[in-house]
């Protein structure tokens, strides 16, 4: 009998310390063994609101690490100062998942959306076509687009058939390529979606093309 009694509190220890286990690899954001809030406390008891928490401030220290415009940084600050007074006046744990799932959604899907801003002066630079083809390839690779590729590493795509590309234009042309545009509020090391305007100088014809078929945060 003792044994079995043995058997079972040493199985009870070992849910025990899994359960501690667990909400300590999925902790809060701070440190819950120092002073807290009623709320701060209400979260550490509870491992999934901890992981919640964790999720919550990672998504948002991601979007402060962006480059950001001035008026998206200060919104986004903003609205974190009021979500966290709306957070601690909640005095139950269903209060509290629903507002941080509300959290993660919008700072996942809406709290900053990518702004394509001119650049002025163009910033130009004379180089070289390397490379024509097409968006895609295959037996219909024409109908999907043109592509360029220029020696000094820059690229350019369209979903169109653009004829001063794709036809009259030879690989070693001489070009000049001016940056016209690109997007703020990027993700950290995603810098597509910037617009090119290229003049080919041997036949004088120009074209605008984006330097990715998606913009930054894009598939």
């Amino acid at each position: 009998m003792l044994s079995s009694i043995n058997h079972g509190l040493i199985r009870a220890l070992g849910l025990a310390l899994s359960f501690f286990l667990s909400a300590f690899a999925h902790g809060a954001s701070y440190d819950c063994s120092a002073k807290t809030t009623a709320v701060e406390a209400m979260i550490c008891k509870d491992a999934n609101l901890s992981k919640k928490d964790s999720d919550m401030v990672a998504s948002y220290k991601e979007l402060l690490g962006r480059e950001l415009l001035e008026e998206s940084r200060k919104n986004l600050i903003l609205s974190q100062r009021d979500w966290l007074k709306k957070r601690n006046a909640c005095t139950a744990v269903p209060c509290l998942n629903d507002i941080y799932d509300e959290r993660i959604d919008y700072l996942s899907t809406s709290a900053i959306t990518p702004v394509k801003q001119a650049v002025t002066p163009p910033v130009c630079t004379d180089t070289f076509i390397s490379k024509l083809g097409f968006r895609l390839e295959g037996e219909n690779a024409a109908d999907s687009g043109s592509s360029i590729t220029y020696q000094n590493g820059l690229f350019g795509v369209s979903y169109e058939y653009i004829p001063a590309i794709s036809k009259r234009s030879k690989i070693n042309d001489p070009v000049k390529v001016c940056l016209i545009s690109k997007y703020a509020n990027c993700p950290k090391n995603d810098n597509r979606g910037k617009t090119y305007r290229t003049t080919n100088l041997r036949t004088l014809e120009t074209w605008e093309l984006d330097d990715s078929s998606h913009m930054c945060g894009g598939a």
